[in-house]
């Protein structure tokens, strides 16, 4: 179908290159602080620090102390352990939204004993408040960015090898969303939303997601579009927490989106043209029903394009991740390894 059109304007951080250290720990903490760097650099509404511990000094809610300056001072561990975590505030979302990112396990879910887990959790509104040493700070409306286990646990694949990874990050310059995107080995393995839909209601005014890759593969697993119909997005309605889902066209009760093999592999017989599915997103948890808007410059592509290709060629201004089109900066081709 022909190209959308775009509802923002969008700034970029893309084609990062994070080396291989040596180890997966290594390796993490350095993508980590790339990606801090990233959402804190744009020019336009970035993200801000709230309070941070580095490598050894805990610091205090509103403090705005970047404690991240190396990768040395992202330090994994166990929870309960000494270990590193930082506070993101997102202005252009709301005043009072920000966004936990804490470089250990969580409770006792799947891979709980693996120092390598990176967790994250949100705050619409109360803000995170504490944290120590050995305790990431917590927020009375936290919420889980994905569900893995009884934690957000992201990388915590038992077979993970160290590798070297392609970071790519993007906000709009309105500030209201930002995207990350973690490919390695010719591959998409994991991404991070944070969109606030259109319209703008009185529920949560962003939702999020995170792509998991398959615990049980060899790492890096390719990321599916399938995983974004899955509860793995969080959002507040009504005074609920509740997961909120990503939703497309379909024909009859089943979805054909990006992962159908009767549409969703080919282009159009007539015109040739691969499609461009709209996107709303959705809930079902009890007191949050409903379809609640519509993505904003963020669509459904089709199986049968591989990850990093581009769309409109000469101008690269569209990109595909994990089944997903997003804008591109029209420089570039996005790198997978």
């Amino acid at each position: 179908m022909s190209l959308p059109t775009l509802a923002k304007t969008w700034q970029f951080d893309i084609n990062k290159t994070i080396a291989a250290t040596g180890t997966v720990a290594g390796t993490n903490s350095a993508l980590l602080l790339s990606l801090k760097n990233s959402l804190k650099g744009f020019g336009s509404n970035p993200a801000t620090v709230d309070h941070s511990r580095g490598s050894s000094t805990a610091g205090t809610p509103g403090d705005g102390v970047d404690r991240w300056t190396t990768a040395s001072d992202v330090v994994f561990n166990s929870s309960g352990s000494s270990h590193s975590w930082i506070v993101l505030k997102f202005p252009g979302v709301s005043s009072t939204f920000q966004v936990l990112i804490s470089a250990s396990t969580e409770g006792n879910g799947a891979y709980s004993n693996l120092n390598w887990t990176i967790s994250m959790f949100v705050s619409r509104a109360s803000g995170f408040s504490g944290g120590t040493t050995t305790a990431r700070p917590t927020a009375a409306d936290e919420q889980e960015i994905g569900r893995y286990g009884s934690g957000a646990k992201w990388n915590g694949n038992a077979s993970i090898v160290d590798a070297t990874i392609r970071l790519h990050v993007m906000m709009s310059t309105d500030g209201a969303s930002a995207r990350a995107f973690f490919c390695a080995s010719g591959k998409v393995w994991s991404a991070l939303l944070i969109e606030t839909a259109s319209p703008t209601a009185t529920w949560s005014p962003s939702w999020h997601v995170r792509l998991t890759n398959n615990p049980t593969g060899t790492w890096p697993v390719p990321a599916a579009a399938a995983n974004f119909y899955a509860y793995d997005g969080a959002a507040y309605i009504n005074s609920t927490s509740t997961p909120m889902a990503y939703t497309g066209e379909s024909r009859g009760p089943s979805s054909f989106g990006p992962i159908s093999t009767e549409f969703g592999t080919m282009p159009n017989d007539v015109t040739s043209e691969w499609p461009i599915w709209p996107m709303g997103l959705a809930a079902q948890t009890v007191n949050a029903r409903g379809r609640w808007g519509t993505a904003i410059d963020l669509w459904w592509g089709s199986s049968g394009v591989s990850d990093g290709d581009t769309y409109d060629a000469s101008s690269k201004t569209f990109a595909q991740f994990a089944g997903l089109i997003v804008p591109w900066d029209g420089s570039s081709t996005p790198a997978l390894t």
